[in-house]
């Protein structure tokens, strides 16, 4: 009886399995089935579970924005400069108009540096998770010109940043006007550059953010610097927009821990900055001295010292922070 049973159990089974592939199989292209609804917006569709028991809905992914990369003339350079473009997913609608950041890049980058390297991602994915609002956001190639008009008369960097590009970028694209809905941004030579333009040029940003921004409160006597040594690199490097020989009165006057002295000139904006406890260019000191300045003068700003190094793995890490904190004040 019990055999019986057993072979019985079996041939039901059996039935059962002889049956399931005609209704698993009516659909073999739905197995795993990558649908693009557009550049900025992907999703899978899985025709099964594990089991095989029913099939699964459509999950949408993060909508993702778009990078393109372009180049506009500029008069006040001579020449063309390339420039990067984040457009957020639903700007192929037509129909919205978005804050903007404009992000300014570090020394040996170039305008391809944020989205090779995992800028896109972050900002994607704060998006997707209602941290932050969709924003454009527009990256020129500074070369390495520390966003400064060179002492002998040459490029003048700063000027085509504020007299060309902004307005370029809110005349081409669909922007916020005004400075309310307008923030500016760097990591390392480019957050010197933001730290100094946003302090030169307070109309023009809401809010700006530095991270590891090449903060020097005392530059070292140049007579004192070996040749073939990484300090000579350096000051070679500088020679570029600060003068050759190089100018330290120019450097000074330059100098965002120098314009932090007269806070009252840039009361307005917003301001962020941090850097890596283990920095490996120092700049952690000139960090911490910028804040005891602004602290001093009552100058209200946000400011951390994160454990990390200088470059793109610590901003990889904390880009989030400058995104939400320039989401908070627009329009405001």
């Amino acid at each position: 009886m019990r055999r019986s049973r057993r072979y019985l159990i079996i041939w039901l089974l059996l039935l059962v399995v002889s049956v399931l592939p005609c209704e698993v199989n009516a659909q073999p292209a739905a197995a795993l089935v990558s649908v693009r609804r557009s550049a900025a917006v992907s999703f899978s569709v899985q025709g099964r579970s594990e089991s095989g028991a029913q099939p699964l809905q459509a999950e949408p992914s993060i909508p993702v924005g778009t990078v393109e990369f372009k180049s506009v003339d500029s008069q006040v350079l001579a020449q063309a400069v390339n420039y990067a473009i984040y457009l957020p997913a639903s700007y192929a609608d037509g129909k919205n108009s978005y804050p903007v950041i404009i992000f300014l890049h570090g020394l040996f980058e170039d305008e391809r540096r944020w989205a090779e390297k995992g800028g896109k991602e972050v900002l994607d994915r704060l998006i997707a998770e209602k941290k932050m609002g969709e924003v454009v956001l527009a990256i020129p190639d500074g070369g390495r010109s520390f966003y400064t008009n060179a002492f002998d008369g040459g490029k003048k960097y700063e000027d085509f940043l504020v007299r060309e590009f902004v307005p370029f970028v809110e005349s081409h694209y669909r922007v916020k006007p005004g400075p309310k809905w307008r923030a500016l941004s760097g990591s390392s030579m480019g957050a010197y550059g933001a730290l100094k333009i946003g302090m030169k040029h307070p109309e023009m940003f809401s809010s700006v953010s530095a991270h590891g921004a090449v903060l020097i409160s005392k530059f070292p006597d140049t007579d004192t610097i070996q040749p073939n040594t990484r300090e000579a690199r350096y000051l070679q490097i500088l020679e570029g927009p600060f003068g050759k020989p190089f100018r330290r009165d120019y450097w000074e006057s330059e100098n965002p821990i120098r314009l932090a002295e007269h806070p009252e000139k840039f009361r307005n904006v917003k301001l962020y900055f941090d850097c890596g406890d283990r920095d490996r260019y120092g700049f952690d000191e000139g960090a911490r001295e910028l804040h005891r300045l602004l602290d001093e003068k009552g100058f209200p700003h946000e400011f951390a010292i994160l454990p990390g190094d200088h470059g793109w793995e610590f901003l990889k890490q904390y880009m989030d922070r400058s995104l939400v904190f320039h989401w908070k004040y627009f329009g405001k």
